[in-house]
């Protein structure tokens, strides 16, 4: 059954063709979809208020920034709460303001694997928000000016890279204009040992490749685009952004 959410203008009309009843939706990004009445299960109107400001974690009481990318609120900062018995990779890194790393599993909380948007998966965020899947990171990147056919692409994509990165911090020239206001840090990853803070930056999504492997997300300093990978084993340590329910 299909699940509409996030429609900005609503229901144009509704008709019947051979005992057949469609909908016409009109989309918050402007386009207009068509659906059998049949296949729609619930439909929720969202007329998309805005994003808060902030939020307070109320596991720990930590402050993160919020921005509005579209109709996403995505955290502008790493997630950085310290999940009780987790791995030691899920630990603050040595440099201030990045965060913490997280595996996979602990970063799923138990949740299966997800291709939705939104993914529905809390995973360790805090209440009202949760990990965002492969498609939920095309969308915010596609908004700011990722080509729609680079979805389907693996490796480096764009030049939008630049405009996620922070304006300090990245080794060798490699900062960026933060013109997202998304202040990605080069906070590295976990491979066996800390690896490329500085350099690098790395994301979980929700959604596996394999029962080894899952999606992500990497930034580098040599890079103008985002990197979309499939391959990243689910030991390995990254970053995790929050975006809002």
């Amino acid at each position: 059954m299909k699940y509409l959410t996030n429609i900005l203008i609503v229901l144009t009309y509704c008709y019947n063709t051979s005992a057949q009843i469609y909908m016409h939706v009109r989309l918050a990004n402007d386009t207009i979809k068509t659906f059998e009445i049949s296949d729609v299960s619930r439909v929720y109107f969202n007329d998309f208020g805005g994003c808060p400001d902030s939020l307070i974690d109320n596991r720990d009481n930590q402050v993160y920034g919020v921005v509005r990318i579209n109709n996403q609120c995505w955290m502008t900062e790493n997630l950085n709460y310290d999940v009780p018995g987790a791995a030691l990779i899920d630990m603050p890194a040595p440099i201030s303001g990045h965060g913490r790393l997280y595996d996979w599993e602990t970063l799923m909380n138990g949740a299966p694997s997800s291709t939705l948007n939104p993914s529905g998966v809390k995973g360790i965020c805090p209440d009202g928000w949760h990990v965002p899947s492969h498609s939920e990171w095309n969308e915010m990147e596609i908004e700011l000016g990722m080509s729609k056919s680079d979805t389907s692409s693996t490796g480096w994509r764009g030049t939008h890279g630049i405009k996620l990165k922070s304006t300090s911090g990245w080794n060798n020239g490699g900062n960026g204009d933060n013109s997202s206001n998304m202040n990605v840090l080069p906070a590295g990853g976990y491979f066996s040992s800390l690896y490329g803070q500085g350099g690098n930056a790395a994301f979980w999504t929700t959604t596996e490749f394999s029962s080894t492997s899952s999606w992500g997300r990497a930034l580098k300093h040599q890079y103008s685009g985002v990197g979309s990978y499939y391959y990243y084993l689910k030991s390995y340590g990254f970053s995790c952004r929050c975006v809002m329910d």
